[in-house]
């Protein structure tokens, strides 16, 4: 796949989603609520039938609630009802260009940032690793590194990854932290 512009409208549906998702062409938002989760099972058929995953549709099995919940305030959240907050952003500079040491990356490049808010690192982890084939159910779907059936980890070149401390709980708030995995 190389990278996301180049392949045909399908590939990328696939590489972004997951296989055997019908998005038209020209379509600008592909809704990913609650009803749209994919579930292990339709991960593992995916990988079986296509030989691909997709980014979505794989991370969706460990950052998605897997059945409804009522929270400790009586809230109810709906299974398939994402656990993790994100925002994303594009840039357009490389603001790694600059670096204190002077060992910055050689120029300017193109680059999307994100925020994800999770309520454990663990949860960030079974993310993190739902999305090179090992699902939160045990299944471990055998890829080699950067497997074009990865889905999108397959063309992403992460060159700085940056974490954050999380305050103590007393001084967060997260509705859905308090879940028994």
């Amino acid at each position: 796949m190389g990278c996301y512009v180049t392949p045909a409208h399908d590939d990328r549906v696939k590489t972004m989603f997951r296989p055997g998702l019908d998005v038209p062409v020209g379509t600008l938002t592909v809704p990913q609520g609650p009803a749209e989760v994919s579930t292990a099972a339709e991960v593992r058929r995916g990988y079986r039938v296509h030989g691909v995953i997709g980014h979505s549709g794989a991370l969706q099995t460990a950052s998605r609630l897997a059945r409804r919940h009522v929270g400790p305030d009586g809230t109810v959240y709906a299974a398939g009802v994402a656990i993790p907050q994100r925002a994303d952003f594009n840039t357009l500079d490389n603001p790694f260009f600059w670096s204190a040491d002077g060992a910055g990356s050689p120029g300017a490049a193109a680059g999307v940032h994100f925020v994800v808010f999770n309520p454990t690192s663990d949860d960030f982890k079974r993310v993190r690793q739902a999305m090179d084939g090992v699902l939160p159910d045990g299944t471990t779907l055998p890829f080699p590194p950067r497997a074009e059936g990865q889905g999108f980890n397959s063309i992403l070149r992460t060159t700085r990854r940056q974490n954050f401390l999380v305050p103590p709980r007393a001084h967060r708030s997260f509705p859905l932290s308090e879940i028994q995995a």
